[in-house]
């Protein structure tokens, strides 16, 4: 078996049934301004640099709205594309500026790395019963400056993006079977390349990844589901994907902007908008899907739980890149 059969396995989704309970302690974003922190733009020290000072500022944002210090927290990845460097880590530098000694490490998988983040997350937490943990998505990829990104009903935080953190505060749910958590996931790759011109490919694959996420979770009608995010799609090709699964009664969150590579924060910055406006309520059933180039995928379906104040709009930072210095020493 070659590495992406094994990837691409039954191996990669949780059998029906299965429940990684999290909640979301709460959320924080940061964006730069005026979309001006472009990757094209910057040698790697600097890129590093200013990813760093996105995730730092959106982590402080998640944990004033978690009500928890730095001294809660247990675990830290971050998702990234455009660390900049190899070593240090991003995940390392973020631990370093909060005064962390936990577990800390990245995790590259471009537009799918949150959510495979994610997953991965609620894995170590539940067989480790730690209490927090910090989940970040940190990109500066240009994504153009659509003033209409993701269409009126996307919930899409200041839409002149290049880029943006994310992050997340999760931790353990005991409430009970049914309580908030990872109902299903489905994560793979197939080696195949994909691009603008191959959208229907693409749209299909993740098609396909939602149905094996409903079907591993049990969700025999896809009515139920309250929510669903994606990325890398305009509205109409994602309002199609929603209707060929079902689902009827989920209001759609799309990223309408296809001139850049898909970021990996910009489900969890649709998710993030959608909480700042409170759309989601406790039990209501989310679905996350988004692609990463090179013919990957990933899904998840939660059980919505969230104990934070509120995320608010994101931080705007004011040209990290024209500010930064070098990331290490």
């Amino acid at each position: 078996m070659t590495a992406v059969d094994l990837v691409g396995s039954a191996r990669t989704r949780p059998a029906p049934g299965t429940r990684l309970p999290l909640v979301f302690g709460g959320l924080g974003a940061a964006i730069p301004v005026g979309g001006q922190a472009h990757q094209r733009d910057l040698e790697p020290r600097r890129l590093a640099q200013a990813t760093l000072e996105l995730a730092d500022a959106a982590v402080r944002r998640a944990l004033v709205d978690a009500c928890l210090t730095v001294d809660d927290i247990d675990l830290v990845v971050v998702t990234t594309a455009t660390a900049g460097q190899p070593l240090p880590s991003t995940a390392c530098l973020v631990a370093r500026d909060l005064g962390l000694r936990c577990p800390s490490f990245d995790l590259t998988a471009a537009g799918s790395g949150w959510i495979y983040g994610l997953v991965t997350v609620a894995a170590m937490l539940g067989a480790a019963r730690d209490r927090a943990a910090l989940v970040i998505a940190a990109d500066l990829i240009d994504r153009g400056s659509d003033p209409h990104l993701g269409g009126p009903q996307a919930g899409a935080l200041l839409p002149h993006l290049a880029g943006g953190a994310v992050a997340a505060v999760v931790t353990t749910d005991r409430t009970g079977t049914d309580g908030p958590g990872l109902v299903g996931w489905d994560l793979g790759v197939d080696g195949a390349e994909t691009d603008a011109g191959q959208m229907w490919s693409r749209s299909v694959r993740m098609e396909t990844s939602c149905r094996k996420t409903l079907r591993a979770s049990g969700v025999t009608d896809p009515g139920r589901v309250s929510r669903f995010l994606l990325s890398g799609f305009d509205v109409a090709r994602a309002d199609a994907i929603a209707r060929g699964l079902g689902l009827t009664n989920a209001l759609l969150s799309a990223d309408a902007d296809l001139r850049g590579d898909p970021s990996g924060g910009i489900v969890p910055l649709v998710l993030c908008g959608a909480v700042a406006r409170g759309g989601l309520s406790r039990g209501d059933l989310v679905l996350m899907t988004a692609s990463t180039p090179g013919g990957g995928w990933a899904s998840v379906l939660l059980r919505w739980g969230y104990g934070g104040r509120g995320p608010g709009d994101p931080i705007v930072l004011d040209g990290p890149a024209d500010t930064a210095s070098a990331a290490s020493p």
